[in-house]
């Protein structure tokens, strides 16, 4: 078990580093750029490969936790592991002037759409893309959802 678990945290950073990779790679093929500002899933980006690897909590890091809508450090830093997909809505919102809401009220108020659901062991699962769509609606958004698309069907979409 010990070798699968080390094996997932390798497997988890390399396609960290191959989405941050094709990012780059997709600005450049297609010139597409946005002033979208930054925020980070853990708030910081200091010590982010301390926290993936659970050497470090998130809060312990971003004492502004509660600023992504959290109600105590430990939400916070069980919840920012899960909320990648809430934060990048919260790049947009902000980015289109719509609202300014933290990542973890999104994914709290998410869980009403279907986005995420929790197991009986308390495990989350999600985000689940056709739930989000919809939920994208609450903010006057609209979105589809495809499966296996690259860069070029992406700009496509985009212009």
């Amino acid at each position: 078990m010990r070798l699968i678990v080390a094996s997932s945290k390798k497997i988890r950073g390399w396609l960290r580093e191959v989405a941050a990779f094709s990012a780059l790679l997709f600005r450049k093929i297609t010139g597409i750029r946005h002033d979208v500002p930054y925020l980070n899933q853990f708030g910081t980006t200091h010590g982010v490969r301390e926290i993936l690897d659970k050497k470090i909590r998130p809060s312990t890091l971003f004492p502004a936790w509660s600023s992504y809508g959290a109600t105590c450090s430990d939400e916070f830093d069980n919840l920012s592991f899960e909320s990648c997909g809430m934060t990048c809505l919260s790049m947009i919102l902000l980015h289109a002037g719509i609202d300014n809401v933290g990542s973890i009220e999104l994914f709290r108020r998410s869980l009403e759409h279907g986005c995420y659901r929790y197991l009986p062991n308390g495990e989350i699962k999600g985000l689940y893309h056709e739930p989000f769509v919809s939920f994208l609606s609450t903010f006057g958004l609209y979105g589809k959802a495809h499966q296996f698309v690259g860069p070029y069907f992406i700009a496509h979409e985009l212009t």
